[in-house]
């Protein structure tokens, strides 16, 4: 028996790498030097990306900080939101969430649309601050207004789940196309849940299929999985097994559980491929190792 369509409804958080660092280009690093000596914010940031890097000099995050910090001083934005970055995940310096969210706030005041959505990624995992979805929406309203893709997702997620806002499917539906036109994953596999389970929108599958299949070849395993039982059970397109098998592949090979599952059984039962019970075993075994209690009986079984 195939599991069922997942629904993946996803939020979008944080990563803990640095983005959005500035990136001087081929830069001569003695007039690079010359220039953030005499106080030129733009050049100090630069600088300070190199030794962030090991760009041209040898890594160094002390460094980094230092030319960083002289930059931020100046008001330079993308110094502010470098700094905090190198706080919130404690990159070169000791975790300090209080000091990324001070620094977080100088660019976001400024208009940084990154650091305006980590500010609400903050408020909402209560990550240095007292949880409070209420703000959190409020700062990711900021940023998807700038047409931030992953603070539109997010303020989707608020109103499909009534979380920081009111609960409205309707407008969930436009910001997770919003976010889903500028490509992002998550958004276009949240907006194939929408029209599969038919919320804010009528159902359609055939909508469904074409926005999970969006976020499968973007590699979200969750659509990949979809994909797969669609192409199962036959909605929004003809059945076809060994299409369905190849989804399922990708996504039990992202290490999602649930196709990990479906896989092996497709093994055990020559469902979409050829039948083997050794690649079945294999199979369930990594579903079963995640805690997959389906995946266990399916293993019992063999010993009967």
């Amino acid at each position: 028996m195939n599991k069922k369509i997942l629904l993946a409804t996803l939020i979008a958080f944080m990563t803990p790498t640095v983005a959005c660092m500035a990136q001087a280009q081929t830069p001569n690093l003695q007039e690079l030097q010359k220039q953030a000596d005499t106080g030129d914010a733009e050049a100090q940031n630069n600088l300070g990306t190199l030794y962030y890097n090991g760009q041209g000099v040898k890594q160094d995050y002390a460094q980094a900080l230092i030319w960083f910090i002289k930059a931020a001083e100046q008001g330079n934005v993308l110094a502010q939101y470098n700094i905090a970055n190198m706080y919130d995940f404690g990159i070169g310096v000791k975790q300090d969430y209080a000091k990324a969210l001070t620094f977080y706030t100088k660019a976001a005041d400024q208009g940084d649309s990154i650091s305006q959505y980590n500010i609400g990624v903050m408020y909402q995992t209560g990550k240095g601050v007292r949880q409070d979805d209420a703000q959190a929406v409020t700062w990711f309203q900021k940023a998807a207004d700038q047409g931030l893709d992953r603070a539109q997702n997010n303020i989707g997620y608020a109103y499909l789940k009534g979380i920081g806002a009111p609960k409205d499917p309707a407008k969930a539906v436009e910001w997770f196309q919003k976010s889903a036109a500028q490509n992002f994953a998550l958004a276009q596999g949240n907006l194939g849940d929408m029209y599969y389970h038919a919320e804010g929108v009528k159902q359609d599958y055939a909508e469904a299929l074409k926005w999970y299949k969006l976020a499968a070849d973007n590699g979200n395993a969750g659509a990949q999985y979809n994909v797969g039982n669609m192409y199962i059970e036959g909605k929004g397109v003809k059945p076809d097994d060994a299409i369905a098998f190849e989804w399922l592949m990708k996504a039990a090979k992202q290490g999602l559980s649930a196709a990990q599952y479906n896989v092996g059984v497709m093994y055990a039962k020559g469902k979409g491929t050829k039948q083997d019970e050794t690649q079945s075993r294999e199979w369930l075994q990594k579903a079963a190792d995640q805690g997959d209690d389906l995946a266990k009986k399916a293993l019992e079984s063999f010993k009967k």
